[in-house]
C-alpha cells in the first residue's frame, strides 16, 4: 500500500495557507495516495527531471517523486509560483 510523506518545505508551506484552503489540499493529497494511478499527473522537464506534478485544485500544485511505494511531496504552492 502507498503511503505519503511530506518534505518538512511542504509541511510549511502547507501551514502558510489560509486554513481552508490548507485542508481542501490535505484531504486532496491523503485520496492521491488510493487513486494515484488514475490522476492527471505530469512530468516535469529541466532542473525538475525526475519529480512529477498533481494539480491540487484550479491553483495550487505539489510537486512529488515516487520512491517504491512511498509518494514524498517536495513542495506545495500557486502555480505561478511553484516551480521557481
Amino acid at each position: 500500500m502507498r503511503k505519503i510523506t511530506l518534505s518538512d518545505r511542504a509541511k510549511s508551506e502547507l501551514k502558510g495557507l489560509d486554513p481552508p484552503v490548507a485542508k481542501r489540499i490535505s484531504n486532496k493529497l491523503n485520496s492521491i495516495v488510493d487513486d494515484i494511478d488514475n490522476l492527471s499527473i505530469k512530468p516535469l522537464k529541466g532542473k525538475l527531471k525526475g519529480y512529477y506534478r498533481i494539480k491540487l485544485n484550479d491553483d495550487y500544485r505539489a510537486i512529488f517523486f515516487v520512491d517504491g511505494e512511498e509518494i514524498i511531496v517536495m513542495s506545495i504552492g500557486h502555480r505561478k509560483d511553484i516551480y521557481r
